[in-house]
């Protein structure tokens, strides 16, 4: 076995001299405070862009986008009676409209394959947050006021400072939104 002897006697340098590998930590992006998402989104808005410009419109939905926009099969009541099975009833008038308000969004630009990309990845976002915060304090018990503050917190408000650019135009109703959308097509639950 050979030994690794490097030997810097008399080196003169403005910068690190090392006897093997270097990094420079310094210079590392860790985008603190930020999903991974942004990124992610950060190119898909150009893409996006580009296909509004070149009227590139898709044929046929992405697998994904189908799977967030229908309901699951034998799903037989609306979001009113979901939210009132978890004790959530005072607050379905606000639910349609915010749902109503993205669902407007995603229905203007359903033909734009980009578009479906990025709700998707916002949709699962939310849903991946809901089951990671919501839900479990839902099924402890956390009233329906801390709870509600819970999804502001913890969906909502970094969901909106995470979008960037943000060329969906999508605004704090249409963040909200989407977490009732998702309870009207059976991707969240909100009972115990």
């Amino acid at each position: 076995m050979s030994e690794n002897k490097v030997n810097q006697s008399g080196n003169v340098s403005g910068g690190n001299i090392t006897g093997r590998d270097s990094y420079d930590y310094s210079t590392t992006n860790y985008n603190y405070g930020h999903t991974p998402g942004v990124a992610v989104l950060t190119s898909l808005y150009e893409r996006y862009k580009d296909d509004i410009a070149n009227d590139r419109k898709l044929k046929a939905n992405i697998e994904k986008f189908d799977y967030y926009t229908s309901p699951f099969k034998g799903d037989v009541i609306g979001l009113e009676a979901k939210l009132a099975n978890g004790g959530f009833e005072d607050i379905v008038e606000f639910a349609k409209e915010a749902k109503e308000a993205f669902h407007k969004q995603l229905y203007r630009n359903q033909f734009f394959e980009t578009a479906q990309i990025i709700n998707c990845h916002l949709l699962s976002i939310v849903q991946s947050y809901f089951e990671t915060y919501i839900r479990p304090k839902i099924r402890s018990g956390m009233k329906q006021e801390e709870v509600l503050v819970l999804v502001q917190e913890k969906i909502v408000t970094p969901l909106l400072g995470e979008l960037g650019e943000n060329s969906l135009n999508l605004v704090m109703i249409d963040i909200q939104g989407m977490v009732y959308f998702l309870t009207g097509n059976c991707h969240i639950k909100w009972e115990r």
